[in-house]
């Protein structure tokens, strides 16, 4: 029993939080803290992919943002055999580079279409051709949609699974 005392209180002394000093709050931040918008007029933007200082954003009525750190954003328009419908939460929603993207230009990307009054998703393939995104196939269709404006009915998926 004497033996394992000290290693217990070793342990408890271990485990035992170190208290936090205490500052007062400041309602004042400096100059280097204050946040600073880079990119501005986004149209409902919901997925964001970096490669190489490149970023794509995806916005929710069907287009696909390219901006680089100093240059002007490019505003790509993305073409699907199956229209993009920005309905409640629903449109242009994930995205995803495919590893070789340097080589094919291709991507993932997943959006809410309409089919008879009724909303799905699916999960295409795009590529990168002329300055727009053209679907190339389709991997998932058909996946039922909803139509809610609250958090609850988001149409989302996370398109890094599917990597």
């Amino acid at each position: 029993m004497y033996k394992v005392l000290p290693f217990l209180l070793l342990f408890i002394t271990a485990c035992t939080p170190v208290p936090e000093e205490e500052s007062e709050p400041s309602n004042q931040t400096s100059e280097e803290e204050q946040a600073v918008p880079v990119l501005t007029h986004l149209k409902s933007p919901w997925d964001i992919e970096v490669k190489n200082g490149v970023f794509y954003m995806t916005e929710r009525n069907g287009a696909i943002v390219e901006w680089t750190e100093g240059e002007e954003k490019k505003r790509h328009e993305v073409q699907t055999t199956e229209p993009i419908s920005q309905i409640g939460e629903g449109g242009l929603l994930g995205f995803k580079l495919l590893p070789d993207f340097k080589e094919n230009k291709a991507a993932l990307a997943y959006h809410t279409y309409k089919k008879e009054d009724t909303l799905y998703n699916r999960l295409i393939i795009v590529r990168l051709e002329d300055e727009v995104w053209k679907e190339t196939g389709a991997l998932l269709e058909g996946i039922p949609g909803l139509n809610f404006i609250m958090a609850a009915g988001l149409n989302w998926v996370r398109t890094k699974k599917y990597m």
